[in-house]
């Protein structure tokens, strides 16, 4: 996969394809521009460290021509600029999350058992899944939010960015928190942030509920969520089993 094709991958559960191809052909376009004033001597693709690219950032549209131009195009440019770096800062998050430390994190909660070894390795992956499955939360037919231009997985919001945001048939909104093993007491007040604000900027007049999605729960949690009736507990569970499988060739 090219630097080019893992921007796209990250970018497909969040935006709409046509803001895809936008935002894409605008780093191809930056690229071009910043390697004829000799900003950069390489494609952005080929800068992954985040701080370089928020200098290049900074020191491109420091100068009032580029920013006019910026601005008379609605920011599109900068805007791609900012998710190409957000990209880069998701990767760098990614390469700080060693599977020794996700162990001796979990080493650290009071609650963790032994067969909590086998988890999702990062948040993002159990993101993921829940996505695709969707269908297992029986009770609504749930789907992902899509306005046409962002979607619903890491949804940006004025007090952080929302997991998932899904809908349903009736258009009520459903705000998905994901733990793997730390802080799952903590993230009901996350949750609660993000509902409010979808509540007063999108749902209107429609029900705004929220489920925290964990391994495992522990008796604090469960104690908080009693004096919330819109707010639920999903724990998952994971299985490994191996089968062997008969030889076609038997001696």
């Amino acid at each position: 996969m090219t630097e080019k094709e893992g921007f796209i991958n990250w970018m497909t559960d969040k935006w709409a394809q046509s803001s895809i191809n936008a935002y894409s052909s605008k780093i191809d376009k930056l690229s071009r521009d910043l390697k004829i004033r000799s900003i950069i001597s390489e494609s952005l693709y080929d800068i992954k460290n985040p701080k370089e690219l928020q200098s290049i950032f900074h020191r491109w549209y420091s100068v009032p021509e580029f920013k006019q131009n910026d601005d008379n195009s609605h920011k599109q440019e900068s805007n791609a600029f900012k998710r190409y770096i957000d990209f880069r800062l998701h990767e760098q998050k990614l390469g700080l999350n060693s599977t020794q430390e996700i162990i001796s994190i979990a080493k650290d909660e009071e609650f963790i058992t032994e067969k909590e070894t086998y988890l999702f390795a990062l948040e993002e992956h159990l993101q993921d899944f829940l996505i695709r499955n969707l269908s297992t939360i029986r009770k609504h037919n749930l789907k992902l939010y899509d306005d046409g231009e962002r979607r619903g997985k890491e949804y940006p919001t004025d007090v952080g960015p929302i997991d998932i945001l899904t809908v349903d048939d009736k258009g009520d909104f459903f705000v998905f928190e994901t733990k793997l093993s730390r802080g799952v007491d903590r993230a009901l007040g996350q949750l609660l942030r993000y509902m409010g604000w979808v509540k007063i900027n999108m749902a209107r007049n429609k029900n705004v509920y929220g489920y925290i999605v964990a391994n495992k729960m522990d008796e604090k949690i469960k104690y908080a969520v009693e004096m919330t009736p819109n707010v639920f507990l999903c724990e998952y569970e994971m299985k490994f089993d191996i089968n062997f499988l008969d030889k076609k060739v038997t001696s």
